[in-house]
């Protein structure tokens, strides 16, 4: 694809996208890349192992550089295009889901304002098509509270903690901070896109941030990439890693109150399951992260587990009936970002 991009030039962007069986939906994501008022300089499609048409859509267009490789899950994916991307800048969408119009050009624009940031991300709107919903997933309003009038964070650990973080799809970073950083870890079985945005912002905290949502995240889409349930051994694993780089770029402050609430929804979760040998294992390993009244509590709930699990269904079940949770949640085939 040729640059395009008069009124922005001096962002040359590389545009990643990991497709894997995406026949029924790569032409409208690459649609909605050919259709953008800033063009990218290319766009990379990059085949992980499709076994339909997926190939046939991408050669169809002229502007795609397709690229196909064995299946090896969507960081190898990403990594393969990172490498052979010729832009400045990277950015990301999956082959389900679609960016808006305007997403390079305001993008682009925040990184014109502030020549500082090395990262930008944005907002960006949950969609169950089936049922025809279509909600951001934070509102615009409490986002500018936020931001103070400003247009980006000082800080990635205060916005993710506020859930201001994005999405794969709405992540623009320069290639060289990833060249310095290192790539998608293609061991991780667990949240390899956010292992890797903590580690660029254990260095690079500041992050651009639109508030208003610019891209689509389709949640009910059955040929997404795959992406695998991790252990609990492999989560406290995650956790220690990325602990040690925090405390190595003097973090620590910032991350655990992260980790704190991660675990502790992780291990919410297990109530339900009546897993207390999980639950044990997990306050064990990561006790020390973990508020010392939450762990009291814990341990209180799990002197007899089954009348736990038991309350903790009743009280879903009410929380449901009378549609007090109001939060999008995805089906079982695609994940949250």
């Amino acid at each position: 694809m040729s640059n395009g991009n008069t009124n922005n030039p001096a962002y040359n962007v590389s545009v990643i996208m990991p497709a894997y069986n995406a026949e029924k939906t790569l032409a409208r994501a690459i649609a909605s890349i050919t259709s953008q008022t800033c063009k990218p300089q290319e766009i990379i499609v990059i085949d992980d192992g499709s076994t339909d048409n997926t190939a046939g859509i991408a050669k169809k267009y002229d502007s795609v550089k397709y690229i196909s490789r064995q299946n090896a899950g969507p960081s190898a994916a990403r990594n393969t295009g990172i490498q052979s991307a010729l832009g400045e800048w990277i950015a990301f969408l999956d082959a389900d889901d679609q960016w808006l119009p305007e997403y390079l050009e305001k993008q682009t624009k925040i990184l014109r304002n502030n020549p500082d940031l090395v990262w930008t991300t944005a907002n960006y709107y949950q969609c169950l098509r089936e049922k025809g919903v279509k909600e951001p997933f934070v509102e615009p309003k409490k986002i500018n509270n936020l931001l103070q009038g400003k247009d980006y964070f000082d800080n990635f650990f205060f916005a993710f903690k506020k859930h201001c973080r994005g999405c794969t799809d709405t992540m623009l970073i320069k290639k060289d901070i990833l060249s310095k950083i290192g790539l998608f870890n293609t061991e991780r079985n667990l949240s390899e896109d956010i292992e890797l945005w903590f580690k660029i912002a254990f260095q690079f905290p500041m992050i651009g941030f639109n508030a208003e949502p610019i891209a689509i995240y389709n949640m009910d889409t059955s040929q997404s990439l795959t992406t695998k349930n991790a252990s609990d051994s492999e989560y406290i694993e995650f956790v220690k890693q990325l602990n040690e780089l925090a405390r190595k770029y003097n973090k620590a402050g910032d991350f655990k109150p992260i980790v704190a609430e991660k675990t502790s929804l992780r291990i919410r979760s297990l109530l339900f399951e009546n897993r207390p040998d999980r639950i044990k294992l997990l306050i064990s390993e990561l006790g020390h992260l973990l508020n010392p009244a939450f762990k009291l509590l814990i341990n209180l709930l799990m002197i007899c587990p089954g009348l736990t699990a038991y309350v903790c269904h009743f009280i879903s079940k009410v929380v449901r009936k009378l549609k007090l949770r109001s939060q999008i949640i995805p089906p079982p085939n695609k994940p949250k970002k």
